[in-house]
């Protein structure tokens, strides 16, 4: 909270059916910091192609190789 700005009064949700651009959504099931019905709504409400992975652990955790390639490849279709 800086400047007066409470960071929940940001609602992502209601901007994301009119973006575009291709998007990657992880989204761990035990997360700390970012509830996990945030990031599936953000994913189905998402107006561009959306990459979106489920994995098992939390906000931090390391993600597996196949995630990763999955997030770049998912990037790389959609700009070139």
């Amino acid at each position: 909270r800086s400047k007066g700005m409470d960071p929940f009064d940001i609602k992502p949700i209601d901007e994301v059916p009119s973006i575009t651009l291709p998007a990657s959504f992880l989204l761990p099931t035990i997360d700390d910091y970012i509830p996990f019905y945030h990031g599936t709504n953000m994913a189905s409400a998402y107006g561009g192609v959306v990459f979106a992975r489920i994995f098992e652990g939390a906000h931090f955790d390391k993600r597996d190789k196949d995630t990763l390639v999955g997030c770049v490849k998912h990037i790389h279709s959609h700009i070139l």
